[in-house]
């Protein structure tokens, strides 16, 4: 049932059963075993998942000690450890401890398999993650293009993880401005995830959204709109109007209207972004990242506001920027003297513009 619940994205019901699920584990044996050891990295998941890194990794390291005393430091079961906390150090943007406990793993499955494995696959794949972060692309496309060839041996063309490692190559290869290879990437990526997911699948809007985001930087607006739009309507599908999923990708929608100067429209997109960011389940007061991610989606239905010689609401949303700004940012930051330069400039545009119309009357 704890599994079941994380599936379903409803990770603190997981939590709840897989504790109870540990509890009558150690309740029945003496000896903490195998069975234990899979609950704590259970709970390890689901603490990942809500972003309690500090929990998640204490309950993986729970896991890892049951697992190397049980079965050896060289068994696969604790490469699969390695690699959950590797996950989480990726997460935590600590690439290099990352890279460590991936290599970890790798070591272990190819002594345990041979090169020739998916799981070997695999961990290429997450070492090229680290690198792809660090910015060396050079390294990462040599960990893709292994994780790429094992999969085509051992899988074919036609096979979900190809799929999976042409998205990973289209990615680095935007990244480095090679739009036309990347394009041919993500394509072939879209192809196959289309021919074994259907069109409504939740892989579909990441690979669109890659491809619009190449389009993007082509200045293709049109096609990265119908990119964009593709990859909304398999999300709202898939997590419904006002799931968290749908805020970067209006934010992205709204951003293609903008250099379109469809200002209504992009505004009206920035909009529902906003929505979503402050529902209560969305918010977290303390934490800095979503909090100046939501003022900078305000700071921009400012802008918009602006443009659009709607000065009042262009000043109420410069004001609550600035408000979210100042709770994190220092007094001399430049996001907080631009903040506060447009809202002196605006109260002093509307003075003198009543000032105007009095003379007139």
């Amino acid at each position: 049932l704890g599994v079941l619940y994380f599936t379903q994205g409803k990770y603190q019901e997981a939590l709840k059963i897989h504790f109870q699920v540990l509890e009558i584990f150690k309740n029945s044996f003496k000896s903490e075993n195998s069975g234990i050891s899979s609950t704590y990295a259970n709970i390890g998941m689901a603490y990942e998942k809500l972003k309690n890194f500090s929990e998640a990794r204490k309950y993986y390291n729970k896991s890892l000690e049951i697992k190397i005393s049980c079965l050896g430091s060289g068994h696969p079961h604790v490469a699969i450890i390695y690699s959950s906390i590797a996950n989480l150090l990726l997460e935590e943007e600590n690439y290099q401890e990352a890279e460590k406990y991936y290599k970890m793993a790798l070591d272990i499955r190819i002594a345990s398999f041979g090169e020739n494995h998916d799981l070997v696959a695999d961990s290429y794949e997450h070492i090229g993650l680290v690198y792809y972060y660090r910015e060396d692309f050079n390294k990462a496309l040599e960990y893709f293009e292994k994780s790429l060839q094992i999969r085509l041996k051992i899988f074919g063309a036609d096979h979900a993880d190809v799929g999976n490692s042409y998205n990973q190559l289209g990615v680095l290869y935007s990244s480095q401005g090679n739009y036309d290879k990347a394009l041919d990437y993500l394509i072939k990526c879209r192809d196959i995830w289309l021919k074994i997911y259907g069109p409504e699948h939740e892989n579909l809007s990441t690979v669109d959204v890659n491809l619009g985001n190449i389009y993007a930087g082509t200045k293709e607006y049109d096609k990265a709109l119908k990119q964009y739009q593709n990859a909304l309507q398999i999300s709202i599908r898939n997590f419904g109007e006002d799931g968290p999923e749908l805020i970067e990708l209006f934010k992205k929608i709204g951003n293609i209207l903008y250099e379109k100067k469809e200002l209504s429209q992009a505004l009206n997109y920035f909009e529902k972004s906003l929505h979503i960011e402050s529902l209560d389940e969305n918010i977290d007061p303390e934490d800095e990242e979503s909090q100046l991610d939501m003022a900078n989606t305000i700071e921009k239905i400012a802008e918009i506001c602006l443009e659009l010689n709607d000065n009042d609401r262009a000043l109420f949303h410069y004001k609550r920027a600035l408000e979210i700004n100042s709770k994190f940012l220092c007094r001399s930051d430049k996001k907080l003297v631009y903040l506060q330069a447009q809202i002196k400039k605006i109260s002093k545009d509307s003075i003198l513009n009543h000032s105007e119309e009095s003379e007139k009357d």
